[in-house]
């Protein structure tokens, strides 16, 4: 974890010149998205729904909101949420985003729990058609509830379609 946060600091420290000399891609992508959480323990799946905003020098903003299709099924309703920022750096043809932010799990049951957390990770990114694009996303999460921390891995997939400013 403390790789991926020294990683996430570096991306977000560098100064704009160097990120607007790498980075080109800028723009608006939004599409569903595929999560797969896991940790020892337990799996679950999360379909959401991301949106990034990229731009050409200086971080973006990433954001996902998804639910667990399992606990539908068992009356209840558990969200999952994250939001943070993202540096855009342009390696040839594809794109890799290093981020970071919040990320959050609410539970309504018969009451309503919240897990804080927070999240980094990093995304590639892969142009397949003229405004289409394919994200495979991993991140790590980690969640308070109570005075204990959870963690958790993901790995998300993605086709975003990208509307350019």
């Amino acid at each position: 974890m403390r790789l991926y946060l020294a990683v996430l600091f570096l991306a977000l420290a560098a100064p704009e010149e160097a990120s607007a000399q790498t980075s080109a891609l800028r723009g608006r992508m939004a599409g569903l998205v595929v999560e797969r959480f896991y940790d020892e323990d337990s799996r679950f799946l999360v379909l959401g729904y991301r949106w990034t905003d990229l731009r050409a020098s200086g971080p973006g903003f990433d954001g996902v909101v998804g639910v667990i299709p399992r606990s539908l099924v068992g009356g209840s309703l558990q969200v999952q949420a994250d939001a943070g920022l993202v540096q855009a750096v342009r390696t040839g043809p594809v794109t890799l985003l290093l981020g970071g932010g919040v990320s959050n799990f609410v539970a309504l049951e018969q009451s309503f729990e919240f897990y804080p957390g927070l999240q980094a990770g990093l995304a590639l990114l892969v142009p397949l058609e003229a405004r289409l694009v394919g994200r495979v996303d991993l991140a790590r999460h980690v969640y308070l509830a109570g005075s204990e921390t959870y963690s958790f891995w993901s790995i998300g997939l993605s086709l975003p379609v990208l509307s350019v400013r």
